[in-house]
Order: structure tokens, then sequence, then C-alpha cells
């Protein structure tokens, strides 16, 4: 979020300033809340009621992650949701619904890989 806000991604622009800087702080903002939600009550509380609650869990927000979050991961708040999903999906792995914590973790992969691969395109086209 930091080259896409700050330094912007756009080689042909000569703009040397800060891009965006309000559109930074809302999405880390953002990105603050959502983890504190899910980390500090959504992953505890399913990790508690077992692997089986955990893998559906996991699979919600895996969703959650990749059908709407690949529109928004500019936002960088995707990647939270998708990290929980990650967490969950672990956690579910021991349990009886281990194809639903496996197909969680491949979908939460996704947007994380989608992120990785424009923040490294964003900063071989501001640094070429």
């Amino acid at each position: 979020m930091a080259v896409d806000h700050l330094l912007g991604n756009e080689p042909d622009n000569p703009d040397t300033g800060l891009v965006d800087p309000v559109a930074f702080v809302v999405s880390v903002a953002l990105s603050i809340g959502v983890a504190v939600v899910l980390f500090g009550w959504v992953v505890p509380r399913a990790e508690n009621r077992g692997p089986e609650r955990a893998a559906v869990v996991a699979l919600i927000l895996s969703v959650l992650s990749f059908v709407p979050g690949i529109g928004f991961l500019w936002l960088g708040f995707p990647f939270v949701i998708a990290g929980a999903g990650i967490a969950l999906g672990l956690v579910g792995l021991s349990g009886a619904r281990r194809p639903l914590a496996i197909l969680a973790l491949v979908m939460a992969a996704v947007p994380i890989l989608v992120g990785a691969g424009f923040y490294v395109t964003g900063v071989v086209n501001k640094l070429s």
C-alpha cells in the first residue's frame, strides 16, 4: 500500500511528492480495524469451538477475501481477511472437515499472491 499510495506506481508520472497520503491513512486504519476484529474476536472464538468450526469460518473468510477482496486489494484489508482464513484453515486441517480447510487455504492464498504480484510490478515500474 505504501508504494501505491505514497510513491505511486505510474512510471510516466514525474511527480516526486506523496501521491495520496489520505488514502494510505484510511486504508491502514481500515486494515488495522479489520485485523483487531478478526484476530481479537473471530479467530479465537472459532478456534476454541474446534477444528470443524474453524474450517467453516476459514472458508467463509477466504471467500470474502477472494470474491469481493480482489476488487479492493488496493485498500489492503483483503490481506488481513485472507490471513485470518489461513490461520483458521491451518487449525481446521486437524478436523473432520479437512477438505474445507484445504479449500480455504487455497482460496486465501490467491489474493495474497495477486497482491504480491501487483506490489512487485509496482516496485519494478517505480524503479525503472
